[in-house]
């Protein structure tokens, strides 16, 4: 008995030293990790390009929507388009001059001063070719209304104080107001998908999705854990009545949500004007005669 277990233990010794060609190897764990890093990497790689097509889609709605509007009063039926909406938008346009009370819109006012310097130092910034391009726009204007640009530096309109006064004016302030709506073409480009999409979310899912992915990172959505598993289509549907809630309900939040699906560098949201508190009337002045 002694003998076969000191046998036993001396064929097992041999067998892990010497290794038969025809035992069994045991498992390389090195090329498992390998592939277990490979999977896991082309899954990342997987999401990302994932992650990278949705936001090109939204993009791409963006600018689909952005030249729908462009498009809208060119051509000829642009045209025919164009006269029977200028009936109706000049009754609206009318009615909000008359409601905004203009004349007592003191920020307006307050910030002119700093939006002419603004603009001039952006005019001074550009290049020759973008100095010519909005120069032309300008020019453009001018002779809508039947001036020379060239009329600012004319001697002979010198001598017309107040034709030249209202000719810098004018020319002023449609020169801010083009200089204005350049600066803001990101947002109205990513409000106009956003409105194509409100209008038709199943048109423009992708839009939708990624947006709402971005209210979700800004903690302004939850997600209820059962969704995960619900099917597509129940989750289009929360996550557009979630979107709707949150521009309905939180717009300034809901603001800065679109400016960052644009790209666009983050500011606070525009501040509703509140009209200034009337003046304290003046306290009694208690007059004595001496007795």
């Amino acid at each position: 008995m002694e003998i076969l277990l000191i046998v036993l233990i001396v064929v097992a010794i041999l067998w892990f030293v010497v290794k038969p060609r025809w035992a069994p190897k045991p498992p390389d764990t090195s090329e498992w990790t390998g592939k277990a890093s490979q999977m896991s990497k082309q899954a990342t790689d997987k999401a990302s390009q994932m992650s990278k097509q949705a936001t090109d889609k939204a993009r791409q709605a963006s600018k689909q929507a952005t030249a729908k509007a462009g498009q809208m009063y060119k051509g000829w039926c642009g045209g025919f388009k164009f006269r029977s909406d200028t009936r109706e938008l000049g009754k609206q346009f009318q009615q909000w001059v008359t409601d905004a009370a203009l004349p007592k819109r003191a920020a307006l006012a307050s910030t002119l001063p700093a939006q002419t310097e603004s603009f001039a130092a952006w005019l001074s910034g550009l290049s020759g070719k973008e100095l010519e391009q909005f120069t032309e726009r300008i020019a453009r204007y001018c002779a809508t209304v039947n001036f020379d640009l060239g009329w600012l530096n004319d001697a002979q309109v010198s001598h017309e104080p107040e034709l030249k006064q209202a000719v810098e004016d004018a020319v002023l302030m449609y020169s801010l107001g083009a200089w204005r709506a350049d600066s803001i073409q990101q947002d109205v480009r990513v409000f106009l998908a956003y409105r194509a999409w409100r209008a038709q979310p199943n048109r423009h899912k992708e839009f939708g999705l990624q947006l709402h992915q971005v209210l979700i990172e800004r903690g302004l959505v939850p997600v209820p854990s059962e969704l995960y598993l619900a099917p597509e289509k129940e989750r289009l549907l929360y996550a557009t009545a979630a979107i709707c809630k949150v521009a309905d309900e939180n717009p300034a939040a809901f603001h800065l949500a679109l400016r960052q699906l644009a790209g666009a560098p983050e500011s606070p949201a525009p501040a509703v004007e509140t009209p200034a508190p009337a003046p304290a009337a003046p306290a009694p002045v208690v007059t004595t005669t001496a007795s």
